[in-house]
């Protein structure tokens, strides 16, 4: 198994790519049709509704293990990355897809969660307010939970596929540098929480929509949303789904756990775009930075206020 280290365009983002087929043995797929989840954070309601969907309403028979491990009408699951964080089932996440023996790549939430273990730096990423609810997520895991996530890469080829989070060269950025030269004829990911399809040097991309905090931001309200591949005259397509649940008992657990509260204006944004299905975080910080040079400084007493009584961000 060959298992590259691919440069990021930060100095401090060095992402590992696994290929599952190096040699020209054959396809390792035999499955005609997989699925695809991204940024689930640890929302265990919405994948239950997303399972339930793909079984009784699409009718597939999705099974555990590898992608390469079924075949025919079985139908693996892929998890490109962001399985974890800031929600309170994230430890019980991380463990579900481990014994679930799905195929699985990590994100740039997964390295926050190293990082603010103090098992990683990343540029960027800091122990102030503004990741403060990483901070909280990170102290349920145990150092076997964090091993394994740590050991999955952030990229994955086989076949004619290539899955990822972000980019090829960061889980942060949506850099394709180099896509045109790679043997793959799709690449699949995530990260920005709503499907969108591209072509970059002529060459496809799909972005699938986040399972676990969707922002489509339609009107229709928060839909988690997964993402068929199917294969058809030798050609993978992409179909993407979004199915109703109701995120108010997953609101109402981190509630209860007393993070959501101690979390500060990042939990808080994160909660209402759980409820509302619309972006209320990188606007927030699209404000703050235009008004308040070195935000980034503060403590979260002072962020709350800050961000309550002049931005509206509350509980």
């Amino acid at each position: 198994m060959k298992t590259p280290s691919r440069a990021s365009a930060s100095p401090k983002e060095v992402l590992r790519e696994v290929r599952l087929n190096p040699t020209n043995d054959g396809p390792l797929i035999k499955a005609r049709r997989l699925l695809v989840l991204t940024d689930l954070h640890g929302n265990l309601e919405a994948l239950k509704a997303c399972e339930s969907f793909a079984r009784e309403q699409l009718g597939l028979r999705l099974v555990d293990g590898p992608l390469n491990a079924a075949g025919g009408d079985e139908v693996p699951v892929v998890v490109t990355g962001d399985f974890v964080n800031p929600l309170p089932d994230s430890v019980q996440m991380l463990r579900l897809i481990r014994a679930r023996a799905w195929t699985c790549l990590k994100g740039n939430h997964e390295d926050y969660i190293s990082v603010v273990r103090d098992r990683r730096f990343m540029s960027g990423v800091d122990r102030g307010w503004r990741f403060y609810p990483v901070e909280l997520a990170a102290r349920a895991f145990e150092s076997q939970d964090l091993d394994w996530m740590e050991s999955l890469p952030d990229l994955i080829s086989v076949d004619d596929l290539l899955f990822f989070h972000c980019g090829l060269h960061s889980n942060r950025r949506s850099d394709f540098r180099g896509w045109a030269e790679r043997p793959e004829a799709l690449a699949i990911g995530g990260h920005w929480h709503r499907p969108r399809g591209l072509v970059w040097s002529g060459r496809r991309i799909v972005f699938g929509g986040s399972c676990g905090i969707p922002l489509r931001e339609d009107g229709r309200g928060p839909r988690p949303e997964l993402t068929l591949l199917e294969r058809h005259a030798g050609e993978w397509r992409a179909q993407h789904f979004d199915v109703s649940y109701d995120p108010s008992p997953v609101v109402s657990v981190w509630r209860a756990t007393g993070d959501l509260e101690r979390g500060g204006p990042t939990a808080w944004a994160l909660a209402q775009e759980l409820i509302t299905g619309e972006r209320r975080l990188s606007p927030l910080m699209k404000w703050l930075r235009s008004r308040y040079p070195g935000f980034e400084s503060w403590d979260v007493e002072h962020a709350a206020r800050v961000c309550r009584d002049e931005w509206g961000v509350s509980l």
